[in-house]
């Protein structure tokens, strides 16, 4: 393998004989100084696109229907994925991942909640996860022998089966949240600021993936994780165990310091409307708020205008909110 195979690997200019050929040759020597060296060269002339290198990986893997595990990252080589990542290129990506995971699921599928429904889906191992309004939940027919894998992109509420040998993960972005059986809710809409796990029984392990500085956050029952995208910060709220229950299961809302525009943003998906907040100062504002008494839309945002500094005008699924 030259440099000139390797570049037109990732610009995907070989053929599909080619392209296998250069892919099996990258998993069979990626733990070599000559892969290394190879790939390092072709780095220096190339201008990156991302300094997050897994995660691009992750997120390429996500759009081709695949699920990159962790032994997947190992296996292939850190130089041999941060190119691919940094040039984000998904024939390569899906190069090294056919040919660097022996073990891989079978056919994936794609559970969508549109706004204004939850959706129920039960895994193949007998777990549960109920996705929320505009949520998406992809997972396989059959999960692999040592990993329980899926991937979720909005909001969920799980309860999973307990496996001591096949841990489960559930990746969301800039998150994978690691368990062996618990019940647990991730809301991690693309739109948002911020990654909110709540922990509702037993244990997880909620690993960020933020500028390559990956940490694992342990939680105990009945706390709130919420990582922040922009800075990697992480805050903890303590949540009531003994009457907490997730919005997707019929239970509260609840809004832990949270900016306005973005609680709205979540109010737009669970009531199927549209809501326009005009002035960024008010869009900016930050709630602590629950709601546990079935409130409807009309009554949650009068909530928010206690102070009566909104203007609040709804129209049929339009609603206008401006400075008073």
């Amino acid at each position: 393998m030259d440099k000139k195979e390797m570049r037109n690997l990732f610009e995907g200019d070989c053929s599909p004989a080619e392209e296998q050929a250069a892919g099996r040759w990258l998993a069979e020597h990626a733990e070599t100084k000559e892969a290394d060296e190879l790939l390092y060269a072709l780095l220096r002339e190339t201008k990156p696109a991302t300094a997050d290198a897994e995660g691009a990986f992750r997120r390429v893997c996500r759009r081709l229907g695949i699920a990159p595990k962790s032994s997947a990252w190992r296996l292939v080589g850190r130089w041999t994925m941060r190119a691919a990542a940094c040039l984000l290129l998904p024939v390569a990506a899906l190069a090294f991942y056919l040919y660097g995971e022996a073990q891989r699921p079978g056919e994936w599928f794609e559970a969508y909640a549109p706004y204004g429904k939850t959706l129920r889906v039960v895994l193949p191992d007998g777990s549960e996860v109920v996705i929320n309004s505009g949520s998406k939940l992809i997972y396989p027919d059959r999960f692999g022998p040592d990993r329980r894998q899926v991937f979720l992109a909005g909001e969920g509420y799980a309860t999973i089966a307990k496996d001591p040998g096949r841990p489960f993960v559930m990746s969301a972005g800039e998150v994978d949240v690691r368990v062996l059986g618990t019940k647990f809710n991730l809301k991690s809409y693309a739109e948002d600021s911020e990654v909110e796990v709540t922990l509702v029984e037993g244990s997880v392990e909620m690993e960020t993936k933020l500028g390559g500085d990956d940490r694992i956050v342990r939680l105990l029952p009945g706390e709130l994780v919420k990582l922040d995208k922009r800075t990697g910060s992480t805050e903890t709220f303590d949540v009531p165990t003994d009457t907490y229950r997730p919005v997707v299961c019929g239970g509260g809302l609840f809004f832990m310091d949270k900016r306005f525009d973005e609680i709205v943003a979540y109010l737009e998906k669970r009531f199927d409307v549209k809501i326009n907040v005009a002035d960024r100062a008010l869009a900016e504002r930050r709630f602590i708020a629950s709601f546990v008494n079935g409130e409807s839309l009309d009554e949650m945002l009068a909530s928010f205008n206690a102070d009566e500094a909104m203007r609040i005008r709804r129209e049929g699924r339009i609603v206008n909110i401006t400075k008073r």
